[in-house]
């Protein structure tokens, strides 16, 4: 059974991209071609970056190498040519991944795949737009990546703008007024926080507090950060920084009681693939229980489905003798795809009469004087013409309809609101690219797609309760608005001031019920006092507003609003 659902797929993929490159070679069809083309190589080498001991590294490569059989098998639709992958790994850090591409780059390949990360695609990004090789990323999703600057970086991956976009939509729909932020102070971080502000101020809502951790910041540090956060009136969290950083967060605020019922926690994807995809023991889970994460959704179309089966038959091995997972996540799928894409572009720039013919950095820039590592980039003479198809290149592909803006970016997005209980998580809604929450996802543009009700979503909050949180508590800190209550000679049903049997003042009357009723409407919190107003023969004679002004003026009254009617 699992053999024919593989070749139903393998089947359905060669449907597909038999379209695909139909499609991109007439799209294609109308460039001039060159009198007298290059012959085409016998094989076309694809450089990767990639964190090789990363769980998303391991996973994504298992995929390349997938995509790779698979492309290499299908090698009439795509004129003969084989394709090989020059894997290097990145280490996810910046100086290791502008070496590994620079590596790359002396090696003369035709394309790059990666980097996975977006802290070190700035570095790889510069050094595309030198030697003329296009970048297409499955991983780096840092929004300021789509520039214009940058014009041979292109990424399947949605923009973290995107997932900014989503996260302030749930935000508003539930009404919150004020977020708290905390976000790892790199790029990556700062970038995607700006996102966030923009969208949140569009909606209504705002950034109250920041704070910003480095990679590497201390214990202390990370529960300095939280306790100061959880002394302010906001209850709203949203954390968006590294795996690694994102868990000691999470585990650091769970010992300080911050996941218990009021609060809400909200992550970006990058810590729900790590918590998802690293398998922590069931106890870890259950800490978070209530937490709310995005994880960018893969509508499971048959092409999906179908490379599902084939990834779970070559991994079988793996997935029962070392826990690997049984599932794909995103950053593969997008990989997957990535690949399909890079071979589409090359075979189209091929047919077209364009060649690979490289030239060494050093002898198109007379005057340069860099060192050896710089001096021999190969630079891709027809890199333009390569960059031109991969803009115009399109794939109906696993991750779904892969289309990039003239800025690099993929236009099709599309994000859950997942939502762990214990052991289990449930995507709750879906987001995808507009401003509204919805019940499900539909690649069929004729289905029925049903705006979701924020106040009818099942959702578990921290602490297990059902109850949707109001976003924030009374201030710890800071002095209360002082409402002075005049003690009138009469009209005691709209303004009263009593004592009861244990010597309390009672503040009751009319006045006093429709304030504290239009308190308790407010999004936000407001803490008062009530302060009795007397004239000089109490009781007998209204207070003088010209002596209360005057109290005011001199300090006796700080800040004193007067609720009555006259």
């Amino acid at each position: 059974m699992s053999n024919f659902r593989v070749s139903l797929h393998v089947a359905l993929s060669w449907l597909t991209i038999a379209a695909c490159f139909r499609h991109a070679f007439m799209a294609c069809a109308t460039s001039p071609v060159v009198s007298t083309p290059e012959p085409a190589p016998a094989l076309v080498r694809i450089g990767v970056l990639l964190d090789l001991n990363s769980a998303v590294g391991k996973t994504v490569s298992k995929a390349l190498h997938l995509a790779l059989e698979n492309i290499n098998r299908a090698g009439r639709l795509f004129n003969g040519i084989k394709f090989g992958l020059e894997i290097a790994d990145s280490a996810c850090d910046p100086i290791q991944g502008a070496s590994a591409a620079l590596g790359l780059m002396r090696k003369g390949v035709a394309l790059v795949l990666g980097p996975q990360a977006s802290d070190a695609a700035y570095f790889v990004a510069h050094l595309a737009n030198a030697a003329q090789v296009p970048i297409l990323s499955f991983g780096a999703s840092d929004p300021n990546l789509a520039m214009q600057q940058y014009s041979y970086f292109f990424r399947t991956v949605p923009s973290d703008a995107l997932q900014m976009n989503a996260i302030a939509t749930f935000i508003a729909m539930f009404g919150w007024k004020k977020v708290n932020l905390i976000y790892i102070d790199d790029d990556y971080g700062a970038h995607g926080a700006s996102s966030l502000e923009i969208y949140l101020q569009e909606k209504g809502s705002k950034l109250v507090n920041v704070s910003k951790l480095p990679s590497g910041a201390s214990t202390e540090e990370i529960r300095a950060q939280l306790i100061n956060l959880d002394g302010t009136q906001s209850r709203v969290f949203v954390l968006h920084t590294s795996q690694s950083l994102g868990l000691r967060v999470l585990s650091e605020a769970k010992s300080l009681h911050m996941f218990t019922s009021g609060y809400v926690w909200i992550v970006t994807d990058l810590i729900v693939t790590a918590l998802l995809t690293q398998k922590p023991d069931l106890w870890n889970l259950k800490s978070y229980k209530g937490l709310l994460g995005m994880q960018r959704f893969i509508y499971h179309s048959d092409l999906y489905k179908g490379l599902l089966v084939q990834w779970q038959a070559n991994n079988s091995a793996d997935i029962e003798n070392l826990g690997f997972s049984s599932q794909l996540d995103a950053y593969a799928v997008y990989a997957y795809d990535s690949l399909y894409m890079a071979a589409f572009a090359i075979a189209s720039h091929l047919a077209q009469g364009h060649g690979f013919k490289f030239t060494e950095f050093y002898e198109k820039h007379d005057s340069f004087v860099g060192g050896s590592d710089f001096r021999h980039i190969k630079v891709l003479e027809s890199g333009p013409a390569l960059r031109d198809t991969l803009l115009s290149t399109t794939l109906q592909g696993a991750s779904g309809f892969i289309k990039f803006t003239e800025d690099g970016d993929n236009i099709n997005a599309a994000f859950g609101y997942v939502n762990l209980v214990e052991k289990n998580v449930s995507v709750v809604a879906y987001w995808t690219n507009s401003d509204k929450l919805l019940e499900n996802v539909s690649i069929n543009t004729n289905s029925t797609i049903e705006i979701a009700n924020a106040t009818l979503l099942k959702i578990v909050w921290p602490g297990g309760s059902s109850i949707i949180p109001r976003g924030w508590v009374l201030p710890r800190r800071g002095q209360p608005l002082r409402i002075g209550i005049p003690m009138k000679a009469g009209f005691h049903e709209i303004v009263s001031i009593m004592k009861n049997a244990a010597n309390k003042i009672i503040y009751d009357g009319f006045c006093i019920k429709v304030f504290e009723a239009a308190i308790r409407r407010l999004s936000y919190p407001v803490t008062f006092q009530f302060y009795s107003v007397q004239s000089k023969i109490t009781g007998k004679v209204n207070p003088e507003y010209d002596d209360l002004i005057k109290k005011v003026h001199s300090g006796v009254h700080t800040g004193l609003l007067l609720l009555s009617i006259l």
